[in-house]
């Protein structure tokens, strides 16, 4: 009869939906192992992805303290010397994601070896997370970056008269012959138009830069057969002002005026110190000068700095020089006569020696008006800085990397050892 099901066609159907219950349940039970072992897979990659953002993150604490030691101002850090903390929480993926957080302690961050560890920390499951530690040390490398060019002047630079600027090594040997070269730098943090002007036969056998942003050709204006053997070029960054601390701690010998044929073998201090007209005064020792007042060298007398001596003066104010002054450096290193003039140092300071300068001079308040026929072998530094004479400048590239007390900083900490901490 149509529409009712036969009694043998009922029993194929339950035949085979029996069937088909038994194979769903064999599969079922064949893949629960699969099931168990792909879910511990998934938990171990899992754990092994959040486990590699915790390390990242470490890392990237590592390299904000070396950056914060290099570039920054670490001192702004929580804690107080020998540590330094920074806590990053809710640290976020480009993505806006966040990640984990970062904790990174720093110690000893104002010696040559600090310690940097940092934690990275990656929620896992519930309040369990995943913490990766590095531990690192670092390295300071010393260079003295208040003497990278041969003439700076963070206001303004005029040259007139004849004057160059080139360079040479002293480690070398003497300047001349093959120990010349034409890498110069001239530079200013200038911005303004014309306010680096060579003129009147100047060269710079090297570049001249200009203030950070500026356009080179509108600051820097050559006249009457000036020439730059180089490029005109714009300063990548600011150039810092350091300050330069005084002295302390040394013996007030108050004022002092050295006449006749005198000797000076040990460190003081002087209020108004005077070297007489006609005399000598010879430099014996290491010694340090710092005068507070005026610093005044007579008509035709004579500094003497021993080829054995180093002699390192500090100026709160005016250093005058009458005519025919020598300030004889013998042993004819640059590295050996230090001149800084400190923040109080805002006078005109006119250099009139005739003999040949070996040295170096710093001065960022100051103007330096250089009124010399003389050679002058070092570098130089000063707030304004003009010449109009013959005075010729040589750049020692000896004084990029000496070490001094106050010109020695540190350019950049480098990486000495990396090591994984197992907590």
């Amino acid at each position: 009869m149509n529409g009712v099901l036969r009694p043998s066609r009922q029993r194929e159907r339950g035949t085979i939906l029996a069937v088909a219950l038994l194979v769903s349940l064999f599969l079922l039970v064949s893949s629960l192992p699969f099931l168990s072992k792909l879910s511990g897979r998934f938990r171990t990659t899992d754990k092994s992805f959040k486990s590699l953002a915790a390390l990242n993150l470490a890392e990237a604490g590592i390299e904000r303290a070396i950056w914060e030691l290099n570039h920054g101002d670490i001192e702004t850090w929580e804690g107080t010397s020998p540590v330094k903390t920074l806590a990053i929480n809710g640290f976020q993926a480009a993505s806006g994601a966040t990640v984990g957080d970062i904790q990174i302690s720093v110690t000893d961050p104002n010696q040559d070896y600090p310690i940097i560890e940092s934690t990275g920390t990656v929620l896992l499951t519930g309040a369990n997370t995943i913490n990766k530690t590095i531990r690192c040390v670092l390295k300071a490398n010393y260079v003295n970056d208040l003497f990278q060019h041969a003439l700076f002047a963070y206001s303004s630079i005029t040259m007139a008269g004849n004057a160059t600027v080139d360079t040479y090594d002293s480690r070398l040997g003497p300047y001349g012959g093959s120990n010349v070269g034409q890498d110069a730098r001239v530079g200013s943090n200038a911005t303004g138009n014309d306010k680096i002007v060579l003129k009147n036969n100047v060269t710079v056998y090297g570049d001249v830069y200009s203030g950070y942003g500026s356009n080179p050709n509108n600051v820097i204006k050559l006249e009457n057969a000036a020439e730059i053997t180089g490029q005109k070029l714009a300063l990548s960054e600011v150039e810092a002002q350091q300050v330069i601390p005084a002295p302390t701690g040394l013996p007030n010998l108050g004022d002092e005026k050295y006449k006749g044929t005198q000797t000076i073998s040990s460190s003081a201090q002087y209020h108004n110190l005077t070297i007489d007209k006609h005399a000598i005064l010879t430099v014996t020792g290491d010694v340090t000068v710092y005068v507070t007042g005026n610093f005044t060298i007579n008509d035709s007398s004579t500094l003497n700095i021993e080829p054995s001596a180093k002699l390192t003066i500090y100026l709160d104010n005016d250093l005058t020089m009458g005519n025919n002054t020598v300030v004889n450096n013998l042993s004819m290193n640059p590295t050996q006569l230090v001149i800084y003039g400190t923040n109080d140092c805002t006078e005109t300071i006119t250099w009139k020696s005739n003999a040949d300068f070996y040295g170096v001079f710093y001065a960022p308040k100051a103007t330096v008006q250089y009124q010399s026929n003389s050679n002058l072998y070092g570098a130089i530094k000063a707030k304004v800085f003009s010449v109009n004479s013959n005075g010729h400048i040589h750049y020692d590239k000896a004084v990029a990397t000496i070490q001094t007390v106050v010109g020695t900083t540190v350019a950049s900490f480098t990486l000495q050892s990396w090591q994984e901490r197992i907590i």
